[in-house]
């Protein structure tokens, strides 16, 4: 018996996804930046999956992270949150090809505009997808399947009809990224340059903070945020000065929590270097020094940079 609609959403439920729409596939008037061209991004589904009719929109809330321990690196909550969800819409996937359906579960579509068809939100100022229960506090996913759909798209909201004439976002933005308009230099985004395998440019280095991963700046000034709930962070992998001593215990511990492919050495030990620098405490002043002959280059420059800082 074919799979319907109803069952595919039953299934997103039962995942833990508390918003799912199977939209008809369309192609979007896409035009990706420096960064999602990079990852590959298309607003085309069919050129993923030929045969596809629609695009399954899933969406689940997280909470917020209240402040960190002096002596760790920051983590945003949704890179704990996105590495659970992920993991349910990888399975979701599974489920759905094992009731024949065929699946694209690549994440190569933009999610915030689909999301944003499906009725869960509308993108702001900030580019973020911002909806009415969550704020911007929700991961997004999608899957491209050949079921048929069964919601329309909407019209939804241009970004001066979301925002209003608030500009909090624009103004807090330490890399000046946001261009008013929902779009995103990348080139600017302290996010951007994160794990981005490029070395940081000095000027995004001080604005970084003791940051490992995650910016939330433009979020945490939104009033759409204003009244959203906190928790104590998941800190304990991320002391600054265990992460500059990397090794594969704590490789295991950072990729349980937000994903192997982000626990990867060198990423981690350059983040930290910068955490290291701007953390100001000069007894981790030996393992950055020990980290400027690091044989990658990236490594290397942000160590030689975290000494200077804390000379």
């Amino acid at each position: 018996m074919r799979l319907c609609a109803e069952e595919a959403l039953r299934l997103a439920c039962a995942a833990g996804f508390e918003a799912a729409a199977l939209l008809p596939v369309q192609v979007l008037d896409y035009r990706p930046n420096a960064e999602a061209e990079r990852q590959r991004i298309t607003g085309d589904p069919r050129a993923l999956l030929p045969q596809a009719k629609s695009v399954l929109v899933l969406a689940a809330p997280f909470v917020w992270f209240s402040q960190w321990p002096e002596n760790s690196a920051e983590v945003s909550a949704f890179y704990f949150a996105s590495n659970r969800t992920y993991r349910a819409m990888r399975g979701l996937a599974d489920d759905l090809r094992a009731q024949g359906a065929l699946v694209d579960d690549s994440q190569r579509i933009p999610a915030k505009r689909f999301a944003a068809l499906s009725g869960f939100g509308a993108q702001g100022r900030n580019s973020l997808l911002s909806t009415a229960a969550w704020g911007t506090c929700v991961t997004l996913h999608t899957l491209i399947t050949d079921l048929e759909p069964q919601a329309e798209p909407i019209t939804p909201p241009t970004v001066d009809e979301a925002c209003g004439s608030c500009r909090r976002c624009v103004e807090a933005c330490p890399g000046s990224a946001l261009n008013g308009h929902g779009g995103l230099d990348p080139e600017r985004c302290v996010r951007a340059w994160q794990f981005s395998g490029r070395i940081m440019p000095e000027a995004l280095r001080a604005a970084n903070g003791t940051r490992l991963l995650g910016c939330e700046i433009c979020q945490r000034v939104c009033p759409k945020n204003a009244r959203l709930p906190q928790t104590p962070p998941e800190a304990e992998p991320f002391e600054i000065e265990r992460l500059l001593r990397f090794d594969k215990a704590a490789r295991a511990r950072i990729g349980a929590c937000i994903g192997t492919n982000e626990a990867r050495p060198a990423r981690v030990l350059a983040q930290a270097a910068i955490a290291a620098g701007n953390g100001g405490d000069r007894a981790l002043r030996p393992l950055l020094v020990a980290l400027c002959a690091h044989e990658n280059p990236i490594v290397s420059a942000h160590a030689r940079w975290a000494v200077k800082k804390l000379d």
